[in-house]
């Protein structure tokens, strides 16, 4: 039997509804999934294993040459002196590891030298300022710089791309 007039558009109702309740879920999820990156990012164990043992795939120092405390992140951040996505103003800052020489337990915020993309896929791309603004240095995988370029202790936030 062919679909009348009012059957057919009946259809089509529940079919866009259905595409946009669909394209809401994907476009929300990364949302969702934003609190338990950072949270990731921040509180995980990962953050100060050494390059090739951490699962973390960014490795950030304080010095150049990949010398003195180091950092290792696994997510995009946002910005590295606020511990929640999107500014929150009661977040805190991401610190470099408290056992590893000069500059540990500082903030990683404008304290960068050197870092390390292990990723086999990704560039790695840190910014000078927050939400992935301004000046950037590229870092192609398995690439790693002994002194940052145009973010050298000028950094602010980190993304994969």
């Amino acid at each position: 039997m062919k679909p009348t007039g009012r059957l057919k558009r009946r259809a089509q109702i529940i079919a866009s509804t259905a595409a946009a309740v669909v394209s809401v879920g994907l476009f929300a999820a990364p949302a969702a999934h934003a609190d338990w990156q950072e949270d990731e990012n921040f509180h995980s164990m990962e953050s100060c294993k050494p390059l090739g043992v951490s699962k973390f795939k960014l490795h950030m120092w304080f010095n150049s040459g990949q010398n003195g405390a180091h950092r290792a992140v696994g997510y995009s951040i946002y910005d590295f002196g606020n511990g929640h996505p999107v500014g929150n103003a009661s977040g805190t800052p991401m610190m470099f590891c408290n056992y590893e020489g000069a500059g540990s337990g500082k903030s990683v915020k404008n304290a960068v030298a050197s870092a390390e993309n292990d990723h086999g896929s990704y560039m790695a791309r840190i910014y000078t300022r927050s939400g992935w603004y301004g000046d950037q240095d590229p870092i192609a995988p398995y690439q790693h710089l002994d002194r940052l370029n145009k973010t050298y202790n000028d950094n602010a936030s980190f993304k994969w791309t």
